[in-house]
């Protein structure tokens, strides 16, 4: 059975095809070349939709429901002023209440804005660390945003304590609707109580490039960081760093998705340094527009064991089934849920593997919209493994949880 969300491209790129033989020898009327926009829109073609609504808009400037498309689409590509100018003129050529409230929406996205975050988690090794933050950012240009961080976090485990305290600036960069490039960079000042002396300030980076390719084409996400490990007092007091690069491939296949990923990597600490690499694939099947559902194995592994704070086996391997949510309950809410089920088996330094035990993820995210401009976010996140494939875990049996609330105020 080919899933829904298959079978709806192929649909899409069937009468795509045809409206796009028609549109050639019509008369440029403007059902073929909205009709043709529309489809290029509901295909994730938004660049090539958006050039076709301006084209059109350039000859027929009083189409208001054009510029309303024109407009949704440029909010779509990352654009919030373009998607505000093109709405503003559907709204004057024809006022509706639909218009003004996505106008509203687009204004508020290409404001100034304050973030403030507060948020905590705890393991099952006893680590507990609460973080306060802001974060304020601006849009120089249409599809750019950067800004400046600030947060502070607190640990405790019973006997030791710690502290880091970060600022930063970051950007976001989106020149297409298809290509996004995302950075950070900073320095954190971590302090520990489990070793004399245990205080340093490191810098920290991280850079982000992810494309898609129009339509139901091939996905590439690239990534690069440098941090330090600031998750407990003895990954502090041994200033243990991470740097690593990583990436993932998504390519369709039918009404499939193949997926391979890859990471390599130190951590680097005050006397060893560990290079640690992880090599994975999957498939992943849509199901629905909201819905996905996927299968994946990945192996993980340490060059060497560690003596400064966290659990390094020779290799780890996970196989593990997964499903992926993202809903909108009300216009004004959206809800998304990544869960993983599946098994993990560890090989520490110098013995046997060891047998299959459970392994279970969770990650939570949800958006309410208070008003435009005024966004309630909440995030959690948790683990119950004997490993963690993200960072560096301090046990060969883990569990972990953390929740954030931030609210996102536009000026």
């Amino acid at each position: 059975m080919i899933p829904a969300r298959g079978c709806r491209a192929a649909v899409l790129a069937f009468s795509l095809f045809v409206l796009e033989a028609a549109v050639a020898q019509a008369q440029n009327g403007r059902d073929s070349t909205i009709g043709h926009a529309r489809l290029l829109a509901r295909s994730n073609r938004t660049d090539q939709a958006r050039d076709l609504y301006t084209a059109w808009l350039a000859e027929h400037p009083d189409d208001a429901e054009a510029w309303y498309e024109l407009g949704r689409e440029e909010l779509k590509a990352g654009r919030p002023a373009a998607g505000a100018r093109a709405l503003e003129r559907s709204l004057t050529l024809e006022p509706n209440d639909a218009v003004a409230a996505r106008l509203a929406l687009a204004r508020a996205q290409a404001a100034p804005a304050l973030e403030p975050v507060v948020g905590g988690s705890r393991d099952s090794d006893g680590h507990v660390l609460s973080r306060v933050g802001l974060r304020a950012d601006v849009a120089p240009a249409d599809g750019a945003r950067v800004g400046i961080a600030a947060d502070r976090g607190t640990l405790a485990d019973g006997l030791d304590t710690g502290s880091d305290a970060a600022i930063s600036t970051y950007g976001r960069w989106r020149p297409r609707a298809g290509l996004t490039l995302e950075w950070s960079g900073g320095v954190r000042h971590v302090e520990s109580s489990a070793r004399a002396f245990a205080t340093a300030t490191l810098p920290a980076a991280d850079l982000r490039l992810r494309v898609r390719a129009p339509g139901n084409g091939p996905r590439v996400d690239l990534r690069g960081r440098h941090e330090p490990l600031a998750v407990s007092p003895i990954l502090i007091a041994n200033r243990v760093t991470r740097s690593e690069v990583s990436g993932k491939v998504e390519v369709p296949a039918g009404p499939v998705w193949l997926r391979a990923m890859g990471r390599v990597g130190a951590l680097d600490a005050v006397l060893e340094t560990n290079r640690r690499s992880l090599l994975g694939g999957g498939v992943a099947v849509p199901v629905s527009e909201a819905v996905e559902v996927s299968g994946q194995v990945t192996q993980l592994t340490y060059a060497e064991p560690s003596s400064s704070g966290y659990f390094a086996p020779r290799r780890a391997q996970i196989a593990e089934a997964g499903s992926y949510a993202e809903v909108y309950p009300s216009p004004d809410l959206m809800v998304a849920l990544d869960v993983g089920l599946g098994v993990q088996r560890v090989a520490p330094h110098g013995a046997p593997v060891g047998s299959w035990r459970g392994a279970f993820r969770l990650w939570g995210f949800s958006t309410l919209r208070l008003q435009p401009g005024r966004d309630l976010v909440l995030e959690v996140e948790a683990y119950d493994a004997p490993l963690a494939t993200a960072a560096a875990v301090t046990s060969a049996s883990w569990r972990w949880g953390s929740a954030s609330v931030s609210l996102r105020w536009a000026l």
